[in-house]
């Protein structure tokens, strides 16, 4: 389903990508970007996918599922615990734009939590467990996207994660 808005040139698209459905409101040209960015995540091609995102977000900056999905691709396939820390803090704020963008996504809050457990206080550095909580308790308020969160779960690696026991009891 498509509808076009003449003042700002942009389309709003609904896109099925896998078993997954997206809708973006950006140009035909970046809608097409997402597609490709999001199937490079999702074949795990996460430098690609960097690089698509990367573009995307230079040209149209009011795309959440863009946030979300640098983020993930940061992540490079592996648990945020072996992340670095420049890339973790990368990944922070990219999420917490998803999360400005589009507060309705489950899967935002997991992800965002997950980094903040698994990596900050995983590895030592300073975290507020109680800022943890309320993104777990935000994304409990959430309908959850099940496919959307088993891609989190592919794509993180981090199987016995108290935020990923969490995520796994609502799906």
């Amino acid at each position: 389903m498509t509808t076009f808005h003449q003042q700002d040139q942009k389309v709003n698209t609904q896109m099925n990508v896998g078993n997954m459905i997206f809708h973006v409101y950006a140009t035909p040209d970046v809608t097409s970007l997402v597609e490709k960015a999001i199937k490079s995540v999702q074949q795990s091609r996460y430098a690609d996918a960097l690089k698509l995102l990367d573009t995307i977000l230079q040209a149209d900056d009011s795309i959440a599922d863009a946030f979300y999905y640098r983020a993930l691709a940061n992540l490079n396939g592996k648990r945020p615990k072996f992340a670095t820390k420049s890339i973790a803090d990368r990944i922070d704020p990219d999420l917490a734009t998803a999360i400005t963008l589009n507060s309705t996504q489950a899967h935002y809050y997991y992800l965002r939590a997950l980094v903040k457990h698994d990596f900050y206080l995983g590895n030592g550095f300073t975290a507020d467990i109680g800022d943890i909580q309320k993104l777990i308790n935000q994304a409990a308020r959430c309908p959850v996207d099940k496919p959307k969160c088993k891609e989190l779960l592919q794509h993180t690696n981090a199987a016995n994660s108290e935020v990923i026991a969490i995520l796994l009891q609502r799906l």
